[in-house]
């Protein structure tokens, strides 16, 4: 019996062995990203006017200026997605840097540089989720 696991594991060992020498070396490691903590959401947007603000327009609850690629999170979401964290949105990436008003539950908004391009953007249902970033490699073709 002994003699019997012995070669089952060698036969394994050389087995993946000769799957490793077919497949070839490993390319250089490059930034992949993974997706968690999905959660559905109604999204809109605004604009830095004093009325869909506070009395700081172009300030964000952050600390920073806004700017293109910002959103600003519900208070029940900024528990899961603080400021900083980078999430995906509708096959694009944003960065949490501001909040909504506490009577908001669920959702998002995108920052946009005119009133016009807020309403046009208009209401819309999507799924947003942290996007985090790992060194991964890939084998080499």
């Amino acid at each position: 019996m002994r003699a019997l696991v012995i070669l089952v594991t060698i036969v394994m060992m050389n087995a993946t062995t000769l799957a490793i020498d077919k497949v070839g070396p490993l390319e250089a490691p490059v930034v992949c990203s993974l997706s968690e903590h999905k959660v559905e959401v109604t999204v809109t947007a605004y604009s830095s006017e004093r009325r869909q603000t506070d009395r700081t327009p172009h300030v964000t609850a952050s600390g920073r200026l806004v700017r293109r690629g910002i959103i600003a999170v519900s208070r029940d979401l900024y528990r899961r997605f603080p400021f900083g964290t980078v999430v995906g949105l509708g096959g694009k990436e944003y960065v949490v840097d501001d909040l909504m008003h506490h009577k908001w539950t669920r959702r998002v908004d995108v920052w946009m540089p005119s009133k016009k391009e807020a309403l046009n953007f208009g209401v819309r249902k999507a799924t947003l989720y942290r996007v985090k970033r790992i060194l991964c490699r890939r084998w080499k073709e």
